[in-house]
């Protein structure tokens, strides 16, 4: 849908000099202005919603006219007021709004031209291995240089999706209806099925968004037990996400909490392991760079389908999701014997056991 743009008409203020007429005129002007700025406002509320919607570059561009014509009629109203210092707090949050749209998103096109077809994972691939094509496609919430960074670290940018076709829930039961028996090369494609009906997983779905998520464990990630791994994902976010550049609050607020939190979850991990595997998990900074259990499905057998590659081969990823006898569950070991899906209790540690990093924004 595109938002077309109205004829303004002109907005110059008579600046005539006859007493009473010229009163009567500036009143005229400024009611006129006044109702110019009220339909604008709209205007760009509207505007600001399908662009969002559509990420179309032809949209945001009409985001800015109006922007821009509003910033007019109210500099004509009140030369004092500048945009983004107003006193009228829904013009501030359009204005916030807008920025966002247009400074912090990508569009799908800009998106694959930066990561490349191996590191792009979107709707048509999604078509190709569960067999529909998701409507409503969500805004790429990253910026160029983010994406240009990630492609550096080697990640992929992946959209999840949470329904099918008909708005049923996108389960691991649903997604492994539509996935065949065996891998292209043959194997078997999952190991054990557990998992399918465990009251704690089995009602879950990917949560829907673009995400860069690395394809493999990252280094340094295996050995340790699931605190430390905590702990070499804050370095990887300090080290080589954020390197250089701003680390965005909500992150730094996340590792203050972990921070905060872990010589009483470390202290937990011996006295109570499975209270303890409930705090890591829900601790922000999990939340913000580990991938539920389902989605490291999800996304293994996207991979398999568009690359004929088994990640995880030879390794696991532990993920955020807890299962209900109270193990911080794994994924991996895509091999022969076929996906598998294990758990593991907080202060386990293995060779093979690592952690995938993965992010939302």
């Amino acid at each position: 849908m595109k938002f077309e743009l109205a004829n303004q008409g002109n907005d110059n203020v008579d600046n005539t000099d006859d007493g009473n007429n010229n009163a009567e005129t500036l009143e005229n002007d400024v009611t006129i202005l006044e109702k110019k700025a009220e339909n604008l406002k709209s205007k760009i509320q509207e505007a600001i919603q399908i662009a969002e919607e559509s990420n179309e570059t032809a949209d945001i561009e009409i985001v800015k006219k109006l922007m821009e014509d509003y910033k007019e009629v109210i500099y004509k109203l009140r030369p004092d007021m500048v945009l983004g210092n107003s006193s009228e707090g829904d013009v501030d949050s359009n204005s916030e709004n807008q920025n966002e749209t247009t400074e912090s998103t990508t569009s799908p096109e800009q998106a694959l031209e930066i990561m490349g077809e191996l590191q792009f994972i979107g709707p048509e691939d999604i078509q190709k291995t569960f067999g529909f094509t998701p409507e409503n496609i969500p805004v790429i919430q990253f910026s160029t240089e983010e994406l240009e960074r990630a492609k550096e670290l080697g990640q992929q940018l992946i959209l999840y999706v949470d329904k099918d076709e008909n708005n049923n829930p996108l389960t691991t039961r649903e997604m492994k209806k539509r996935l065949p028996e065996k891998t292209q090369s043959g194997k078997t494609f999952f190991y054990n099925d557990w998992y399918d009906d465990d009251e704690e997983l089995n009602d879950t779905t990917p949560s829907k968004g673009w995400r860069l998520t690395t394809p493999e464990v990252i280094e340094k990630s295996t050995s340790k037990n699931y605190l430390e791994q905590t702990e070499t994902l804050i370095k990887y976010l300090e080290n080589e996400v954020f390197k250089d550049t701003d680390m965005p609050e909500k992150f730094q607020q996340a590792i203050t909490e972990f921070n905060t939190n872990k010589d009483e979850i470390s202290d937990l991990m011996g006295s109570d392991w499975k209270e303890a595997a409930k705090k890591l998990a829900n601790l922000e900074i999990n939340k913000l760079t580990r991938e539920q259990s389902l989605e490291i499905i999800y996304r293994l057998a996207i991979n398999e389908k568009k690359f004929k590659t088994e990640n995880l081969e030879n390794t696991w990823s532990w993920s955020n999701s807890v299962a209900s006898v109270g193990y911080l569950v794994s994924v991996g070991s895509f091999g022969s014997s076929g996906l598998l899906v294990g758990g593991h209790g907080p202060r386990d540690e293995h060779g093979l056991l690592g952690v995938c990093f993965s992010r939302s924004d």
